[in-house]
C-alpha cells in the first residue's frame, strides 16, 4: 500500500506554534515537505471556512490552539499537560463536528496533551466511538516527531480504518477518470458541452439530466476495477453486529429522501401511504422526463411482520423465494421487509404525492422489479394438474 498515492492533495495544518521553528509541529511539517505535500497553514480555527476544504489529503489539528502555561523548554521536549479549559474543548469539538459534516477525510490530532484525555473528550461529545474505527487519529506529537514516523503511524491507522482506505482508493481512481475524460473531450472540441446540450434540446429531453447521465456513464466506464489491499479488507479485529449489517444493506439499496431533491422524480421512488402500505414507482426514467405534469406508475407494497420475515428465505441462495406476482425487498425504510404486488398498477400525479416520498430504491433492485413485472404481464397460464394424478395409488 502506497500511502503517498492514496493520500493525495493539500494537507491542512492548524497549530498556533507554526511560526516557532523549534516546535514539534514543524518537525511534522518537515516530514510532509519531504514527501512534497502542499500545505495550508493556520494558527486559529476562526481563520478557516470548512466548506472550502473539500478534497484535501488530510487535516492535521493541534488540540491546544490557545497555548498552555508551560514554558518553551517544556513544550519543545513534549511534556504533556493535563487538559484544556472547557471552552477550548467546546471550540475544538464544534470545529471538528462542522468539518465532519462538510467533508469525509482523515483528521489527525497531534498534541502535547494526554492522548487518553483527548479521546475521552471526543467520546463524551459523541464524535468517536471507542469500540469502532474512526476517521480521527490521535497521537502524541513526541511519538511521531522523527523522520518517517508520521507516515508509519498513518499507515498503521489506515489499515485499521477500512472506510477511509476505500475512500482514498476511490478518490485516486476517480480523479484519474475525471482527468482523462475532460482531456479527451477538450481535444474533441472545447465546445463539447454546448454540442451535447443542443442535441439534448432537439430531443426535447431535460438537457441538465442527460448531460449529468453522460458524465456519470463515461466516468463509470473509465474507472478501472479497483484492486483493494486484501490485508485491509480481510482483517477482522472487530466483527460488525447484526444491526450494523442491516444498516449497511439498507444504505446499499435505499436512498432516503434527505439525499434527494424534492422535485427530482425517479424510477424507484418509494411513497409511504399508511403505517403498513407503500407505493413504488416503476415507470421508466425516460418517460418521467418528457411530461410537464409527471405521472408515476406504482405498484403497492405491504410490510411483512418481523416474525414472518424468514419464512421463505433460502439460506443456500441468500435470497427470498418469490412467487410470480410479488417482489420482496428487505432492509428499506428503517429495516423493514416489504412485499410488492404486481396485481395492479396505480397511476398518480407526482406533484400530489411527492410529500409522501420517503426515499428511492436503487439499481439493481428496482431494475429487477421492473423486469419481473414485465414478465408478469406476459405470463401464460397453464391448465391445472388434477390432484389425483399426483397421489400415489395402489
Amino acid at each position: 500500500m502506497n500511502i503517498e498515492q492514496l493520500l493525495k492533495g493539500v494537507v491542512v495544518v492548524i497549530d498556533d506554534e507554526i511560526d516557532n521553528q523549534d516546535a514539534n509541529i514543524n518537525k511534522l511539517i518537515s516530514q510532509l515537505n519531504e514527501k512534497r505535500y502542499s500545505i495550508l497553514k493556520y494558527k486559529e480555527l476562526d481563520e478557516i471556512d470548512v466548506t472550502k476544504l473539500g478534497n484535501i489529503a488530510f487535516l492535521l489539528l493541534d488540540w491546544d490552539l490557545g497555548g498552555s502555561l508551560l514554558d518553551e523548554d517544556d513544550k519543545i521536549s513534549g511534556v504533556q499537560i493535563p487538559s484544556l479549559r472547557e471552552e477550548d474543548i467546546i471550540e475544538n469539538i464544534t470545529f471538528i463536528r462542522e468539518f465532519i459534516n462538510s467533508t469525509f477525510c482523515p483528521i489527525f490530532i497531534f498534541s502535547n496533551h494526554d492522548v487518553d484525555n483527548i479521546k475521552t473528550d471526543l467520546i463524551e461529545k459523541n464524535i468517536i466511538n471507542d469500540s469502532a474505527p474512526s476517521r480521527i487519529f490521535i497521537k502524541s506529537k513526541r511519538d511521531i516527531e522523527n523522520q518517517g514516523q508520521l507516515f508509519e503511524e498513518i499507515s498503521i491507522w489506515l489499515k485499521k480504518t477500512p472506510s477511509m482506505y476505500v475512500l482514498k482508493k476511490l478518490e485516486t481512481e476517480y480523479q484519474k477518470a475525471v482527468n482523462t475524460f475532460f482531456n479527451d473531450f477538450q481535444n474533441f472540441s472545447p465546445f463539447w458541452p454546448l454540442i451535447l446540450w443542443d442535441c439534448f434540446k432537439k430531443d426535447e429531453v431535460n438537457p441538465s439530466y442527460e448531460l449529468t447521465e453522460l458524465l456519470i456513464r463515461n466516468l463509470h466506464n473509465r474507472i478501472p476495477q479497483f484492486k483493494f489491499c486484501e490485508e485491509i479488507m480481510e482483517k477482522r479485529e472487530i466483527k460488525p453486529n447484526k444491526e450494523e449489517i442491516r444498516k449497511v444493506l439498507e444504505g446499499e439499496r435505499f436512498l432516503p429522501k434527505e439525499r434527494l431533491d424534492i422535485d427530482d422524480v425517479g424510477t424507484g421512488d418509494l411513497f409511504k401511504i399508511s403505517e403498513m402500505n407503500y407505493l413504488l414507482n416503476i415507470r421508466p426514467q425516460c418517460d418521467l422526463l418528457h411530461e410537464d405534469e409527471v405521472m408515476i406508475y406504482c405498484i403497492e407494497g405491504e410490510i411483512v411482520p418481523k416474525e414472518k420475515v424468514t419464512n421463505n428465505f433460502s439460506e443456500k441462495l441468500g435470497q427470498f423465494n418469490e412467487v410470480i406476482n410479488k417482489a420482496i425487498v428487505p432492509f428499506i425504510d428503517n429495516d423493514k421487509r416489504i412485499d410488492f404486488s404486481f396485481n395492479e398498477i396505480i397511476i398518480k400525479k407526482f406533484n400530489e404525492e411527492k410529500e409522501k416520498r420517503i426515499g428511492r430504491l436503487l439499481p439493481p433492485y428496482i431494475t429487477r422489479i421492473q423486469q419481473r413485472f414485465a414478465l408478469y404481464l406476459q405470463r401464460q397460464g397453464l391448465p391445472r394438474i388434477p390432484v389425483e394424478v399426483m397421489k400415489d395409488t395402489e
